[in-house]
Protein backbone atom coordinates (compact mmCIF):
# COMPACT_ATOMS: atom_id res chain seq x y z
CA UNK A 1 0.00 0.00 0.00
CA UNK A 2 1.14 3.71 -0.82
CA UNK A 3 0.48 6.68 1.01
CA UNK A 4 0.56 10.36 0.41
CA UNK A 5 0.28 13.59 1.96
CA UNK A 6 -1.65 16.86 1.00
CA UNK A 7 0.67 19.90 1.29
CA UNK A 8 -0.36 22.61 2.42
CA UNK A 9 -0.87 25.68 0.15
CA UNK A 10 -2.12 27.76 2.72
CA UNK A 11 -0.64 30.96 3.68
CA UNK A 12 -1.19 34.57 5.86
CA UNK A 13 -2.48 37.55 3.62
CA UNK A 14 1.29 38.88 4.38
CA UNK A 15 2.87 35.97 2.31
CA UNK A 16 6.59 35.98 2.77
CA UNK A 17 9.68 34.20 1.49
CA UNK A 18 9.67 32.16 5.01
CA UNK A 19 6.15 31.21 4.19
CA UNK A 20 6.86 30.01 0.80
CA UNK A 21 9.74 28.34 1.67
CA UNK A 22 8.12 26.37 4.71
CA UNK A 23 6.28 24.26 1.23
CA UNK A 24 9.80 22.81 0.61
CA UNK A 25 10.56 21.97 4.13
CA UNK A 26 7.15 20.11 4.49
CA UNK A 27 8.04 18.55 1.49
CA UNK A 28 11.13 17.13 2.57
CA UNK A 29 9.92 16.10 5.94
CA UNK A 30 7.17 14.45 4.43
CA UNK A 31 9.90 12.26 1.79
CA UNK A 32 11.73 11.62 5.13
CA UNK A 33 8.88 10.14 6.97
CA UNK A 34 8.39 7.92 3.79
CA UNK A 35 5.04 9.45 2.35
CA UNK A 36 5.20 8.17 -1.52
CA UNK A 37 3.14 11.26 -2.93
CA UNK A 38 2.54 14.80 -2.43
CA UNK A 39 -1.16 16.06 -3.61
CA UNK A 40 -2.28 19.60 -3.72
CA UNK A 41 -5.67 20.84 -3.57
CA UNK A 42 -7.36 23.42 -5.93
CA UNK A 43 -9.37 26.47 -3.74
CA UNK A 44 -11.18 28.46 -6.38
CA UNK A 45 -13.32 30.97 -3.72
CA UNK A 46 -12.12 33.34 -0.68
CA UNK A 47 -14.22 34.47 1.78
CA UNK A 48 -12.87 37.45 3.76
CA UNK A 49 -14.21 38.32 7.03
CA UNK A 50 -14.34 34.21 7.80
CA UNK A 51 -10.73 33.16 7.97
CA UNK A 52 -7.47 35.11 7.49
CA UNK A 53 -5.31 32.74 4.68
CA UNK A 54 -5.33 32.82 1.40
CA UNK A 55 -3.96 30.30 -1.10
CA UNK A 56 -1.21 29.86 -3.08
CA UNK A 57 -1.10 28.20 -6.85
CA UNK A 58 -1.38 24.47 -6.37
CA UNK A 59 0.85 23.95 -9.41
CA UNK A 60 3.66 25.92 -8.21
CA UNK A 61 3.47 24.52 -5.07
CA UNK A 62 4.02 21.18 -6.83
CA UNK A 63 6.72 22.33 -8.65
CA UNK A 64 8.36 24.20 -5.81
CA UNK A 65 8.38 21.12 -3.66
CA UNK A 66 9.24 19.02 -6.87
CA UNK A 67 12.75 20.49 -6.54
CA UNK A 68 13.37 19.33 -3.62
CA UNK A 69 12.18 15.60 -3.34
CA UNK A 70 12.46 12.78 -5.68
CA UNK A 71 8.68 10.77 -5.27
CA UNK A 72 5.86 11.33 -7.21
CA UNK A 73 3.53 14.48 -6.49
CA UNK A 74 -0.03 15.38 -8.08
CA UNK A 75 -3.05 17.43 -8.24
CA UNK A 76 -7.13 16.48 -8.45
CA UNK A 77 -8.25 16.99 -11.90
CA UNK A 78 -8.98 20.99 -12.29
CA UNK A 79 -12.22 21.09 -14.46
Amino acid sequence: MRFGVYLPTFAWRDLGVDQAARVKEFARKAEDLGFDALWVAEHFLEAPGLYGTVWMSPLLCLAHAASVTTRGSGSPPAC
